[in-house]
């Protein structure tokens, strides 16, 4: 089955922080906005008070400091994005996490990439979280940066801080099937292909304006078809594509040619604008964020995902296995004449209900590495043996 999602537009986010005075009466709140509710409904919790509702375009609202706990939550992103429990899982974090009112949300990315579908909810839930900054800390580790899905998630973040050693970009959107990994072109054609791309392509570019990157230089990462410049425009340092430059411009370099996917190093990425610094731990990124040693709390909820998806595998595989090794041992006693029909089908129909148990599984747990094909198969071989002994 192929795994691909066309984004849509991204909604741009507003900072709700952190000193509230009323347009009206001019009263003044020290403390934070949480993110809409369920309802749609939006809180002010003041320092030392009672969270109320409050419509925000009632009041000026200053960014700073006052009101919100000493404090960075972490959300880590360590692992290939493949899961959607551990997608969810994230989405419920940042919100918990940034309605609580820490100084700032890192989310530590060190992922090969995944699934489009599941990074664009990562992104969005991101930039829906405008009570509280948010920086991508991209760490060193098994897979050594952002690449791909990881790429978009880090630019998502107010802003981005990486580690010796690690990249960013390497964004090419592909297809996986049964018969492996391909490019969108390979597997739909170039017409449908380039439909796929241009999608993923325009949604890394939207997101990188929108947290104030180059577009040219997100897009660099999807395709090799795309060139990038540096140029100085009235003094200013600017990325664009070519056939962007205007009368005045000075070339300073080529970032990317032609031909070559766009990936980063640390030091490049902060060259071109892309990270905002090179930090040697996460402990120096929380120092790049405030300077009042905050306190640092990883969230276990991912983690807590993880856990959970196991159990349930374990569950579902050793059920499984159950199943096939009864529908052997009924059929052989059956056929020898060592088990009476009545028998037979009484286990049959309570096999039956245990594959059935499996399918409704399988939907509330997506993630269990076992097709639907495979258990309907099973369910079929049961209840073909039950139809043929009835």
């Amino acid at each position: 089955m192929f795994r691909f999602v066309i984004i849509t537009a991204l909604t741009a986010s507003l900072l709700f922080a952190d000193t509230f005075t009323h347009s009206e009466t001019g009263k003044v709140y020290n403390g934070f906005a949480t993110q809409p509710d369920e309802n749609d409904k939006t809180w002010i919790v003041p320092e030392g008070g009672e969270k109320f509702e409050a419509d925000l375009s009632e009041y000026k609202i200053e960014p700073n400091q006052k009101g919100r706990k000493n404090e960075i939550a972490v959300l880590e992103i360590t692992y290939p994005i493949v899961s959607a429990m551990k997608t969810e899982a994230f989405e419920e974090a940042i919100v918990e996490e940034s309605n609580k009112g820490p100084s700032a949300i890192i989310v530590e990315v060190d992922t090969p990439g995944g699934r489009v579908d599941l990074a664009k909810r990562i992104c969005s839930s991101i930039m829906k979280t405008s009570n509280c900054t948010t920086a991508a800390y991209i760490a060193g580790g098994q897979h050594g940066g952002a690449y791909s899905a990881g790429a978009a998630i880090s630019m998502a973040c107010d802003k981005i801080y990486m580690a010796p050693g690690t990249v960013i970009g390497a964004a090419t959107a592909i297809i996986k099937s049964r018969r492996g990994a391909s490019d969108m072109d390979n597997a739909f054609g170039e017409t449908v292909g380039e439909k796929f791309n241009s999608a993923w392509r325009n949604y890394m570019a939207s997101i990188a304006e929108q947290s104030g990157r180059s577009a040219a230089l997100a897009k660099a990462m999807v395709e090799k078809d795309t060139s990038v410049l540096e140029v100085s425009r009235d003094g200013k340092k600017l990325f664009i594509e070519p056939g962007r430059k205007i009368e005045g411009d000075e070339v300073k370099g080529v970032v990317v040619q032609k031909g070559s996917l766009l990936t980063l190093t640390a030091k490049k990425a902060k060259k071109c604008d892309m990270a905002d610094e090179i930090c040697e731990s996460r402990d120096y990124a929380v120092s790049e964020l405030s300077d009042s040693k905050p306190e640092v709390v990883v969230s276990d909820k991912i983690k807590d995902a993880e856990e959970k998806l196991d159990k349930v595998t374990r569950r579902f595989k050793g059920l499984k296995a159950k199943i096939e090794r009864e529908i052997v041992q009924i059929n052989a006693r059956y056929e020898q004449n060592r088990l009476r029909r009545r028998d037979a089908l009484k286990s049959l129909r309570s096999l039956s209900r245990n594959s059935e148990f499996l399918l409704n599984l399988k939907k509330r747990f997506p993630d269990v590495p076992v097709s639907v094909e495979e258990i309907e198969r099973l369910k079929n071989d049961v209840d073909g043996m039950k139809a043929a002994m009835e």
